[in-house]
């Protein structure tokens, strides 16, 4: 190897050949000592080969000499940009190898790629995310605010309390209210039942706020579990509500029936909200029965007055017919609307001031019932005791005449003249 080496790669093949030629001569003159070593009588050994080492250490010189320089160039710009070439070319070969696979793994890097980007896009938290953007931007604020306003209309603003977005599901953002000094207590526990209910009320009508569209609302009870504090700004919110949409409102409660329909009449503020009244009955096995008239003792009494003279058209055929049982029982009727319609006719007159289940004395009222006199007081009470008569026995009769259709549509008729010359009265003053 020595010998190939100084040959071939040295190029010095003179010397690689007498080099060569040495070592087999020494190699000679070895084998004879080895085999002849034990013998008594030596023999003659091969010549002794004469090795020269000056041109052999002339070139060892060189070779340090070469190695120095080449040291010496190691981080030079040009080894290293031959190498850098070296590698590039042993890359480019390489890869000529495997050219093919390697754009098949680009084509399909490039269709994960996209495939990944598309699933991202579809992602269901982006809309979560989005949709919480924007009601961030558009919503919470807004409704934020609102939510305070409608607090302050219902009368619960000393509660401390505000709404705050909680959280976003499936891209709708929910909300929820909560104490301002202790957000981690839960409402429920801290507010009344009624407070409670008050909150939600806000929180609905505030929620209106964000939704363009002037549908109608329906509220069933609303002021259940209400004390007499909220009530009336329940009914006063309510019929604010009622000049831009259709509110309806379903209840059993005539108190707050009358505070709901002195609410939506006219004020120096505002017009008046239109009332309509709907009753809804029930029999023994069928519900849902609709009437256009509201019950009788909250009918305006210019409806009720209209109604028995409508009825008294339509009945005073038993009396011309002669049939006494169904006219009496007719009179009867009448007799109990009468006394009734005086009753509320007089709650009309003091409504000015104070009226029946009402919390509240309206004292601006007080000079309309300054026009009363005492014929106001005689006409009445007159009119009450004929009404209580109407089927009374005179002392010694067995059998009294029942009274004429036109006896109770002179009563009728006494009424509706009671009432309308002191409502015009009342507005005079007024």
């Amino acid at each position: 190897m020595f010998v190939a080496l100084i040959r071939d790669d040295i190029g010095e093949a003179e010397l690689a050949k007498a080099l060569r030629r040495q070592i087999v001569q020494l190699c000679w003159r070895l084998r004879a000592v080895l085999r002849t070593h034990a013998r008594e009588v030596l023999p003659t050994l091969p010549p002794e080969a004469v090795a020269s080492l000056d041109e052999l250490r002339g070139l060892l010189g060189g070779i340090a000499t070469r190695i120095e320089g080449l040291q010496s160039e190691a981080n030079s710009p040009q080894r290293a940009a031959l190498v850098a070439e070296r590698d590039g070319l042993a890359d480019r070969k390489w890869l000529g190898g495997v050219k093919a696979d390697l754009l098949a793994q680009i084509e399909r890097a490039k269709a994960v790629e996209a495939l990944e980007k598309a699933s991202k896009d579809t992602a269901t938290n982006k809309i979560t995310t989005q949709s919480a953007r924007i009601a961030q931007a558009l919503v919470t604020n807004r409704l934020r605010g609102r939510f305070a306003i409608e607090v302050n209309k219902l009368g619960v603003a000393g509660l401390a309390i505000e709404l705050q977005q909680a959280k976003t599901t499936a891209g709708v953002p929910f909300f929820q209210v909560r104490l301002i000094n202790k957000p981690a207590e839960p409402v429920g526990k801290v507010l009344s039942e009624g407070e409670h209910r008050c909150v939600a009320l806000a929180a609905f009508l505030a929620e209106l706020s964000t939704i363009d569209a002037q549908s109608a609302i329906v509220f069933d009870d609303p002021v259940s579990s209400l004390d007499h504090l909220h009530r009336d700004r329940v009914a006063a919110r309510l019929a604010e509500a009622g000049e831009s949409r259709q509110v309806i409102v379903f209840t059993h409660d005539m108190a707050f029936l009358l505070l709901l329909d002195e609410a939506c009449r006219a004020t120096k503020d505002r017009a008046a909200t239109p009332v309509s009244y709907r009753l809804i009955s029930r029999g023994t096995e069928h519900a849902g029965f609709c009437h256009q008239d509201p019950p009788a003792n909250v009918m305006p009494l210019d409806k009720v007055i209209d109604g028995m003279k409508a009825h008294l058209a339509n009945v005073k055929i038993h009396h011309e017919r002669g049939d006494q049982a169904k006219w009496q029982w007719e009179v009867t009727s009448f007799q109990d609307q009468l006394r009734t319609t005086w009753e509320r006719a007089v709650e009309e007159v003091v409504g000015p001031v104070i009226r029946r289940l009402s919390r509240k004395v309206d004292t601006t009222g007080l000079i309309k019932l300054t026009i009363l006199t005492d014929v106001d007081c005689t006409v009445m009470r007159e009119a009450f005791g004929r009404c209580s008569a109407l089927l009374h026995s005179q002392p010694g009769e067995i059998n009294p005449r029942l009274p004429a259709p036109s006896v109770i549509e002179i009563e009728i008729d006494a009424l509706a003249m009671w009432i309308s010359d002191i409502r015009t009265r009342q507005e005079k003053a007024a």
